[in-house]
């Protein structure tokens, strides 16, 4: 969670970031998703951004992961997609849900 408020309180995102942030740690649902993907698109536009975005959405995917392990999760294939479309994750990030993507896509 550290990671989480790191990109809560950062001065350079300001308050749509916030706001997104809070969006994306709420309930289950498209509105997760939403914010997830905008988060996304923002650190493709602006590559400042990536780090934090990064960590944030990861931290969310990895949340939603561990939920699924006991219960269906209906977010985790976008998540999981979301969190692929930063390439700039490392592999402790990018490796399990590329393992994720595989088990969805298969069954």
């Amino acid at each position: 969670m550290a990671l989480q408020r790191r990109y809560r309180r950062s001065t350079s995102v300001g308050e749509p970031a916030r706001i997104l942030s809070e969006l994306l740690f709420g309930p289950e649902d498209w509105v997760t998703e939403a914010a997830a993907f905008a988060m996304v698109a923002s650190a493709w536009a602006d590559p400042s951004l990536r780090r934090d975005v990064g960590a944030t959405v990861a931290v969310r995917w990895f949340q939603a992961e561990k939920a699924a392990r006991t219960r269906a999760v209906t977010i985790l294939g976008s998540l999981t997609d979301l969190v692929l479309a930063c390439p700039w994750l490392d592999d402790q990030v990018s490796d399990p849900a590329r393992e994720w993507r595989a088990r969805l896509r298969s069954g």
